[in-house]
């Protein structure tokens, strides 16, 4: 009886931890100039990937890529495709490496998706604040080839009309619009 309680006990403080260790990276994460995680729905992934028209060969990546549940719903959607996620936080960064263990066709780097070269994308997934999204058009500008095709989730580029625009239905942010851009 002594040692289901301490199990209990010790399961109780793991889950607390793991907890806590999420809610101060997502802080830290805001104050580094970053975003925190914001998981978006299997709906809204369904519209993603519907308004990306991924073909065989694609190259797709997520940049900030959270927990990698972006990156595993394609790859199950598109088993020819490279998925590539990006993702600077290491507790995300470990979470997305887990998620996507049995998905040959996804790789999780952890780094600056500003020190990384975009040239050889396809498709491009993001869900960042305003700030980090006009930094990344100065990026994706210098890098991008002619085709590129860019999805963002609910802040869109200043600089540049959409091509196309789709509300998924959600009003509270969590991906409720798409912005979809070619480069």
């Amino acid at each position: 009886m002594r040692i289901i309680i301490l199990l209990a006990l010790a399961l109780f403080l793991l889950v607390f931890l793991v907890i806590w260790i999420s809610y101060l990276w997502s802080i830290v994460a805001i104050f580094d100039g970053g975003a925190p995680f914001v998981p978006i729905t299997k709906k809204v992934l369904n519209d993603v990937f519907k308004l990306a028209e991924i073909n065989n060969g694609s190259v797709f990546y997520d940049l900030g890529c959270g927990d990698g549940r972006v990156l595993a719903f394609g790859a199950r959607l598109n088993p020819d495709t490279k998925f590539i996620g990006i993702e600077k936080n290491f507790v995300p960064f470990l979470m997305s490496r887990f998620k996507n263990r049995n998905n040959m066709n996804v790789k999780i780097e952890c780094g600056d998706m500003f020190k990384r070269d975009l040239s050889d994308a396809t498709h491009i997934y993001v869900y960042l604040f305003p700030e980090i999204m006009q930094k990344l058009l100065l990026k994706f500008k210098k890098e991008l080839k002619p085709g590129t095709v860019v999805v963002a989730s609910d802040f869109n580029f200043d600089d540049i009309e959409p091509y196309k625009t789709v509300k998924t239905g959600f009003t509270d942010g969590l991906g409720g619009t798409l912005y979809l851009y070619k480069f």
